[in-house]
């Protein structure tokens, strides 16, 4: 069942949910029983606004992007803060599932002249868009998201890759803290193999639970009030809560010389 739907059942019912993974922009706002660990992709969207009209300064901007629902989440957030911050997105192509051949799309965003272009795809579709770009001679700045964090993605890429831009999760700076290294520890002795983020995420609305009925909560009202009212938790995947607010900070790498580095 999509979590948006079970949220409605169990606000309707009144029984606490907690959503772990979920990346929706704003679903603890369907009501007060409905929780959301994971930050929604709109803090990577927004903050790439922010660099591309900002530090980089550009205001002629493309979107390039898969049609399903996190390629549409990210393009729509990110267009909307840049049309915000006052500059323009002067083409906005999307591609379905599967496709390998994007002449039409190109064609209209190179005529368009684009200074930067944002692509929230993912690293298979990274590798296969970034030579066409080179091909139709669209030289703008390739912009990315946290699809472009995979290290297949310069290794296939290669120089077609070089210099792109992107963000990542904010979980992925976590995993250098001592709280994710202790959870690593003992996930690898239970189970003898790597955790996932969604592990990680996992663990942390367990613990977020555990944390709620230690306040001495005794029915699902309480419950629902403590999870509400707890401070920010530094977890294995991050500084999180139960409320989807985003606690972190954004994660820029690039793309150079065939590694993936920190954007200085």
């Amino acid at each position: 069942m999509p979590m948006i739907a079970a949220s409605g059942i169990s606000n309707l019912l009144k029984v606490p949910i907690i959503s772990p993974t979920a990346t929706e922009e704003d679903i603890s706002s369907i009501g007060p029983y409905v929780f959301q660990l994971n930050v929604g992709l709109g803090a990577q969207a927004r903050e790439m606004a922010k660099y591309v009209t900002g530090t980089l300064g550009f205001y002629k901007i493309a979107i390039f992007h898969p049609d399903d629902a996190y390629g549409n989440s990210l393009a729509d957030i990110f267009a909307e803060e840049v049309t915000r911050l006052g500059a323009q997105i002067v083409a906005k192509q999307d591609y379905p599932d599967g496709a390998t051949d994007f002449k039409h799309q190109m064609k209209f965003i190179k005529d368009q002249k684009p200074q930067a272009i944002y692509i929230p795809c993912y690293p298979n579709e990274a590798i296969m868009i970034a030579p066409q770009l080179k091909y139709y001679k669209i030289r703008a700045k390739i912009l990315g998201a946290d699809g472009w964090y995979d290290e297949k993605v310069p290794i296939q890429g290669e120089e077609y890759v070089e210099g792109a831009i992107f963000t990542s999760n904010p979980s992925v700076v976590y995993k250098n803290s001592d709280v994710y290294r202790d959870f690593r520890k003992r996930y690898v002795a239970e189970y003898g193999t790597e955790p996932s983020r969604e592990s990680a995420l996992g663990y942390d609305a367990g613990v977020l639970l555990l944390k709620a009925i230690s306040t001495g909560a005794q029915d699902t009202k309480s419950l629902a009030h403590a999870l509400r009212e707890m401070k920010p938790y530094a977890g294995a995947s991050g500084v999180v809560n139960a409320r989807g607010v985003f606690e972190g900070t954004v994660p820029f790498y690039t793309i150079k010389n065939g590694d993936i580095i920190p954007l200085k």
